[in-house]
């Protein structure tokens, strides 16, 4: 069996699910032309350009497909070559605002669906959307693990005041929305600071807007991530879109009391902490969490370990012993569904 993985620059993780899983070929063929930003980001233009990279793509047996929003060029060569396998890793929001897509969006992304044999999501959450287009579509879910060499020996402090939220400040990541919370608890509460690591479109501006006030940091993109880890007791994510919120996991292995949104695919995981650590994306909702928190209305240390406890089961040699499992069962049912009685 020959597979062939299709992407540009995969996530370090989903290299090392497919590695587990590829047998003759590895291989990247998309028009390097993805990597335009402004392309990446336009739905209509992403999927336009994405046809000619079909030019480029060989035969095999099996695709695995990073991202649902890339399926157009392996679907073509499906509906001439039908022996052909496609597989996907699911781990972005193509499908999530079907329902509000127009007519002929939602008969398009029905298209595509058409000839996937198989999707893997990273949540299910994000696995949902997939689902709410076409329950017919196999689809399994194997969540990310973590990098426990890059963290080892990582560890809140509990004596600090340092809320932590990693992310590129943006307003799909709804920076604004905690910053506002923040600032508004500040008067009540001015021992407290915030510290929010990424970079991206959004960081100059963020960082201009918000530069009179020293109890917000914005030290970019940093390598160092376990210096700011050792000076945090709180970690929180509130996205607007995120499939898995990998650093969720990372900071529950560090000993953190996570609390994502409700957009966060790992709101599964957090909510096995506290159900009040998942909340609705609003400005009163992060208010009155990080009131709670401030406050200490939580066992803290109990909450550290049973974050610690459930990250330590998503190692990388389980997750991608699991993933390479389910590839292969994948692709063992669509043969058998197939094939004639």
């Amino acid at each position: 069996m020959e597979v062939i993985y299709i992407e540009t620059k995969p996530h370090k993780i989903h290299k090392e699910f497919a590695d587990t899983v590829w047998v003759k070929k590895y291989s990247y063929y998309l028009l390097p032309i993805f990597d335009n930003n402004f392309i990446r980001m336009n739905w209509f233009l992403s999927q336009f350009f994405s046809i000619f990279s079909i030019f480029f793509i060989p035969k095999s047996d099996v695709y695995l497909v990073d991202a649902v929003n890339k399926w157009l060029p392996v679907v073509i060569k499906k509906i001439f070559h039908k022996d052909i396998q496609i597989i996907s890793l699911n781990a972005n929001s193509f499908f999530r605002d079907y329902v509000k897509d127009v007519f002929l969006v939602k008969k398009y992304k029905r298209f595509l669906c058409k000839y996937i044999d198989g999707v893997i999501s990273v949540t299910n959450e994000v696995n949902s959307y997939v689902t709410s287009v076409s329950n017919n579509m196999p689809s399994k879910v194997v969540y990310p693990f973590i990098d426990v060499a890059r963290f080892k020996g990582g560890a809140f402090d509990a004596k600090s005041r340092n809320i932590l939220s990693i992310g590129w400040p943006s307003k799909v990541k709804w920076t604004d929305i905690l910053i506002s919370a923040f600032l508004k608890l500040s008067r009540f509460y001015p021992d407290y600071t915030l510290t929010i690591i990424g970079n991206g479109e959004w960081y100059d501006l963020f960082k201009k807007k918000y530069r009179q006030y020293t109890s917000i940091n914005f030290p970019g993109y940093t390598r160092d991530l376990l210096s700011f880890i050792k000076q945090s007791f709180f970690y929180i994510q509130p996205s607007r879109s995120e499939a898995s919120g990998t650093a969720v996991l990372e900071m529950m292995y560090c000993w953190a009391l996570p609390a994502v949104s409700t957009h966060v695919g790992f709101k599964e995981l957090v909510g096995k902490i506290e159900p009040d650590f998942v909340f609705e994306l609003t400005e009163n909702a992060v208010i009155n969490l990080l009131e709670k928190v401030y406050r200490f209305e939580y066992d803290i240390q109990s909450l550290w370990t049973t974050a610690k406890t459930i990250a330590q089961e998503y190692t990388k040699e389980r997750q991608t012993a699991r993933f390479k499992q389910v590839f292969l069962e994948l692709i063992w049912e669509n043969e058998h569904r197939n094939s004639p009685i």
